[in-house]
């Protein structure tokens, strides 16, 4: 009955008991208050995150919140590929907790830990992915679509002009 609370619509199924049971219910008003609490609260604490990731922090709080609603949430594990070295990207990536590694013909190129983000630059030169990326723990990562990217993130320019400078040096230690 969540989703007829939920959208106030009619239930979409009867549930009929095989034996007997104890059932505990509660109203719609307390329902929805409860899912929209939650909901802000889990928003509430993105937001918090979000203005700790260093490339974010020039931006203002609307922006922030912005960004937070259209992010969305991606559960890795260990030693699963994130980004495969010349693929097209399509998203750019934060990690919210865990740690990946950055790999060019199997050499460790970049690390990256919680408030670390990569796949910027595919987005930004309209280039294949320069390099794998592997989660070496079990990740979240907060993944932001390529129009998105460029809609919020387009105030960020001369931030991400810097780290294109960072990437091609470590890219030109490992050729």
């Amino acid at each position: 009955g969540d989703l007829a609370l939920l959208y106030n619509a009619p239930r979409a199924a009867t549930v009929v008991a095989d034996e007997d049971v104890v059932l505990w219910s509660i109203d719609r008003q307390t329902f929805n208050n409860l899912v929209k609490d939650a909901a802000r609260m889990q928003s509430s604490k993105r937001m918090g995150f979000l203005k700790e990731v260093p490339l974010l922090q020039s931006l203002r709080e609307d922006e922030i919140a912005n960004l937070c609603d259209a992010l969305q949430v991606r559960e890795v594990k260990a030693d699963e590929v994130i980004i495969t070295e010349g693929d097209i990207g399509t998203e750019f990536f934060i990690v919210e907790c865990g740690r990946a590694q950055a790999r060019k013909g199997g050499a460790v190129v970049m690390e990256y830990e919680e408030k670390s983000y990569f796949g910027e630059l595919a987005l930004r030169n309209s280039a294949p992915r320069a390099a794998d990326v592997v989660a070496t723990q079990d990740c979240r990562l907060l993944v932001l679509g390529q129009e998105s990217f460029n809609r919020l993130l387009g105030p960020l320019e001369t931030i991400l002009q810097e780290r294109t400078v960072d990437y091609e040096k470590a890219n030109s230690n490992v050729n």
